[in-house]
């Protein structure tokens, strides 16, 4: 989980260099956590809930807040790929995790995909992603 965190801090601080060739990295870079974070975490609740990972989704949401600031112009495909992770962490741990994926963040990431309804993966995130935290309440 380390290489996770190391990635995180690497992005985020990357963040701020301005020329094209960095900024593609990074939104790779960024694409690519969000996909492995996702596989890892069904590959670990396969059949069962997994305890271990845990402790790291605060980090993990932390970073999520600070790449999918609608000030630093993510793609659509990451702040879904984004909600959608939240989403499933939430239906693997329920109200272990209410309070990291009941919030207003989440509630702004589904407003903003909201916008872009006409596409029919967005339109099936929001739905998905409403349906989860209507599940926490």
């Amino acid at each position: 989980m380390k290489i996770f965190e190391l990635a995180f801090q690497a992005a985020v601080e990357l963040q701020s260099q301005r020329d094209q060739e960095t900024q593609d990295y990074v939104e790779q870079l960024q694409e690519k956590l969000v996909e492995s974070y996702t596989c890892m975490l069904h590959g670990f609740n396969n059949k069962q809930e997994n305890e271990q990972l845990l402790p790291y989704f605060f980090k993990l949401i932390e970073f999520l807040k600070r790449t999918c600031n609608p000030n630093l112009n993510p793609t659509i495909d990451y702040l879904r790929s984004s909600l959608t992770l939240i989403c499933d962490i939430a239906q693997f741990y329920k109200y272990k995790v209410v309070e990291l994926v009941k919030t207003q963040f989440t509630l702004d990431l589904i407003n903003l995909l909201k916008r872009y309804t006409n596409n029919d993966d967005n339109k099936l995130i929001v739905e998905y992603a409403e349906k989860t935290l209507e599940q926490l309440k």
